[in-house]
């Protein structure tokens, strides 16, 4: 059975360590309308909201919406994390970050 858009979005946010409070804060919405979302209680947020929700979790937001394409989205977080390392880390660090 193929994932909600509620159980990603729980899914996404929990693996990131985020509580429900901190997104809703962030994006500007209820903790109530996340857990709706969540929930399936509500079948989807505004596209505004949707924008805001999948930046804060760093994904694309056919990821957020879709759940196609994760490993694309691994794959842009692991490279700017290892760019962010080349250009400003330790010499160490920048040999860690080359593949």
């Amino acid at each position: 059975m193929p994932e909600t858009f509620g159980r990603r979005l729980q899914r996404l946010r929990m693996e990131r360590g985020i509580s429900v409070g901190m997104l809703a804060r962030t994006v500007g919405v209820t903790e109530s309308a996340i857990r709706q979302l969540e929930s399936g209680t509500s079948k989807s947020a505004s596209f505004s909201v949707g924008l805001k929700i999948a930046d804060y979790l760093e994904i694309d937001p056919h990821v957020l919406a879709f759940g196609e394409g994760e490993s694309l989205a691994a794959t842009v977080r692991e490279l700017r994390h290892r760019v962010e390392a080349l250009e400003g880390g330790t010499p160490a660090e920048r040999r860690r970050a080359r593949p």
